[in-house]
């Protein structure tokens, strides 16, 4: 399915991968229409047309919508652009640069579980990805309590609440105030988040 807000550019897209034959475009949307129709069908690759400033705002509930959907980003403008859209979900960039044949690529290895993106670009993610977590080991350090953090590695082992409970004799709702606060305090939008950074 390919996603933009200028049909020209879906037109063009949606006939250039036909004429070489090795993908199927299922349909052509804007992105508001996108939504309503992954909830429906979804497709195998959502291909992204993310030239617009505000297309990052919208790829949140496309990736909602379909957790584990490949996405790639086409338009991508720079390093900039590429780690914005790594932090919104997008696991393949195509740049402003590259042909209807990189896009073509970026789609197949996309099918195959494999993400594209430069060396450039990929050494750039790692290094953010490990500041990232340096952050958050620090965050947990310092803005913890002793309880919270006692919580919090017993989350990492894989506890359940109430396993948490009697491992630490408090009642599982007070448990669940600290899971809570724990997420809160990380700025983590789940659970499992916990066991990456403590």
């Amino acid at each position: 399915m390919i996603v933009g807000d200028v049909m020209l550019y879906r037109e063009g897209l949606a006939r250039g991968l036909d004429r070489l034959g090795h993908v199927e475009v299922v349909d052509s949307l804007t992105s508001p229409a996108a939504t309503e129709a992954l909830a429906d069908t979804p497709p195998d690759i959502l291909v992204l047309d993310i030239s617009s400033p505000d297309t990052l705002d919208i790829i949140r509930p496309l990736i909602c919508a379909q957790p584990g959907l490949p996405v790639v980003g086409f338009g991508v403008g720079g390093q900039a652009d590429a780690m914005r859209c790594a932090e919104a979900g997008i696991s393949s960039f195509v740049s402003r640069e590259d042909s209807i044949e990189d896009l073509d690529q970026a789609v197949l290895m996309a099918a195959r579980g494999e993400a594209v993106c430069s060396p450039r670009m990929t050494a750039r993610l790692i290094r953010h990805l490990a500041a990232l977590t340096g952050k958050a080991h620090q965050r947990t350090d310092n803005c913890l309590t002793a309880r919270e953090r006692e919580v919090a590695s017993l989350v990492k082992e894989g506890l359940s609440n109430k396993q948490i409970a009697i491992e630490l004799g408090i009642s599982p709702a007070t448990v669940k105030n600290h899971v809570h606060m724990i997420l809160e305090k990380l700025n983590m939008p789940r659970r499992s988040s916990i066991g990456m950074v403590v």
